[in-house]
C-alpha cells in the first residue's frame, strides 16, 4: 500500500499521479498510445488570458452520431444524406456551426 499521492509502480511503467498534473511545454502522446477517460471539456475556460478575453478550451475529440451507409437512389436522397452527415459533424462540435443566416 502506498502512502504518497503520486508514485511509481511495476518497475516504473507505470506512474500514478492523484491530484493535478500541470504541464509546461510539450506532452506528447506516442502513436500507439491509448488515451481513456476524457470528459468533455467547457466551450471557454472561465480562467481569463493576459488580455483579459476568456481562452478557448482544448479540442476533445468525440464520435459523432453514426450515420448508415447510402442507399439513395436520386440526387436529392444523397443531397438530404449529405445534409444529415453534415449536420452530424456539428452537432458532434466536429465542425463549425452555420453562421447566421440573417447576417
Amino acid at each position: 500500500m502506498y502512502n504518497t499521492q503520486n508514485h511509481g509502480e511495476q518497475g516504473g511503467s507505470r506512474t500514478v499521479i492523484d491530484g493535478e498534473l500541470v504541464v509546461n511545454g510539450k506532452l506528447i502522446i506516442g502513436e500507439d498510445a491509448v488515451v481513456e477517460g476524457l470528459m468533455p471539456v467547457p466551450t471557454v475556460i472561465e480562467e481569463p488570458h493576459n488580455d483579459g478575453a476568456a481562452a478557448p478550451a482544448p479540442f476533445i475529440m468525440q464520435p459523432c452520431e453514426n450515420q448508415s451507409m447510402s442507399h439513395a437512389t436520386t440526387v436529392a436522397a444523397l443531397r438530404d444524406e449529405f445534409n444529415l452527415l453534415l449536420t452530424n459533424l456539428k452537432d458532434a462540435g466536429l465542425m463549425e456551426p452555420d453562421g447566421d443566416p440573417d447576417a
